[in-house]
């Protein structure tokens, strides 16, 4: 009798904390140079913010070698814990260091990749709020993304999402493509907003009056690659230049991957009234806010299936009109009363939607101002953050 008491009191004194112990089913890599931590600046801004409501957070990161981001990331609430997911002895060495810090020190834990789901049981023991935020669609992941996939690999992928949104108090997804995902599995889905996303910097700009009629700046943001349709962009904006010989357009592209060299030799032959900048890889939010304010247009060209693109939402915030290929994701996140929607791969439709965007500002205008609506449900809201932080208490 006296050791059933002694081991109840150790699993009180363990648990007796909880209310702290909470955990998010979300994250991003993290590539590691010179000792320091280097991860996108949407996600690093979203860890800042979460921790300034609880003593410790830990972030369990995938470690990427190809990542490519210009922000260090040095928050002091925050716990790194940079994993590698080579073999099953890393593994399970990876699964010992997240109960560790669960048991010594419960607070928020942030993790990503699936492979987690043996100790699920355990950390969702330890976690009296769990939160999935699911902001990609692990079924075209798991068709496309795997290395060597094999039906085995696949079924456990795909469990290692699915388990944990079931299993979930509340599921934060981005995009409705993805509520539907989430909603068959889990009833209590909520609509999340963009890591990064600050309605208190919402600034509508008036396009009528600062437009130059005879100057033109097409902005791209993302990566630079054929399954972007960055090809098609660029010969669209060729079409365009042929089309309006007495008009001057400038293609903005901020990104990096692999059609970048064969872009940089498409432009040593462009029109006269053509200039095309490439910017690289820029995470830096004023640069960013300034192209956009001095944009006129975002394209979105994409040729395959995406996600909930932030950066058409990020036009939106600045007022800037947005062409984008009607592929999954954005024709189930957007509709046409807020963007110009063109066929995927269709140089002729896409130069001719650009041509209707920056010479019929009546049109354009009202699509911009019903785009501002969508975000009239998170105005309570500062950020993602704090939208997160109020259902892990709520």
């Amino acid at each position: 009798m006296p050791d059933h008491n002694i081991k109840n009191k150790k699993r009180f004194i363990l648990f007796s904390n909880r209310e702290k112990a909470l955990l998010i089913f979300g994250g991003s890599n993290v590539s590691i140079v010179s000792g320091k931590y280097f991860v996108k600046g949407t996600f690093s801004e979203y860890l800042l913010r979460l921790s300034q409501n609880y003593e410790t957070v830990l972030w369990v990161a995938s470690i990427t070698d190809g990542f490519s981001t210009s922000s260090s990331m040095q928050i002091e609430n925050v716990v790194v814990l940079p994993v590698k997911h080579r073999s099953f002895r890393s593994l399970l060495f990876n699964a010992l260091r997240i109960m560790q810090f669960l048991i010594k020190r419960p607070s928020v834990i942030v993790f990503h990749f699936p492979a987690y789901l043996p100790i699920f049981p355990f950390i969702r023991l330890c976690s009296p709020k769990f939160l999935a935020y699911l902001g990609v669609n692990f079924r075209v992941a798991a068709e496309r993304v795997l290395i060597n996939p094999n039906i085995l690999w696949k079924y456990v992928f795909l469990k290692g999402f699915e388990y944990p949104i079931r299993k979930a108090d509340v599921v934060l997804v981005r995009g409705n493509s993805l509520k539907k995902i989430a909603k068959d599995f889990n009833s209590n889905v909520v609509s999340s907003m963009p890591l990064g996303w600050f309605p208190d910097n919402h600034v509508v700009h008036d396009k009528g009056k600062l437009r130059n009629t005879d100057r033109f700046c097409v902005l791209y943001v993302g990566k630079v690659s054929l399954e972007k349709g960055v090809d098609v962009l660029f010969d669209a904006m060729k079409a365009l230049a042929n089309l309006w010989p007495d008009k001057c357009f400038c293609l903005e592209v901020f990104g990096n991957g692999s059609f970048i060299e064969a872009l940089q030799e498409l432009s040593e032959d462009l029109p006269k009234n053509l200039q095309l900048r490439l910017h690289g890889w820029v995470d830096a939010k004023p640069i960013m806010s300034q192209a956009f304010t001095q944009s006129d247009l975002l394209v979105c060209p994409s040729v395959y299936p995406e996600g909930a693109p932030r950066v058409i939402e990020e036009a939106m915030m600045f007022g800037v009109p947005v062409v984008a290929s009607r592929v999954q994701g954005i024709k189930d996140e957007f509709d046409e009363t807020e963007i110009f929607f063109v066929e995927p791969g269709s140089v002729i439709s896409l130069s001719s939607a650009i041509g209707d965007v920056l010479f019929n500002p009546e049109e354009t205008y009202v699509k911009v101002q019903r785009s501002q609506k969508r975000f009239e449900k998170w105005n309570s809201y500062k950020s993602a953050a704090e939208q997160h932080h109020s259902y892990l208490i709520g």
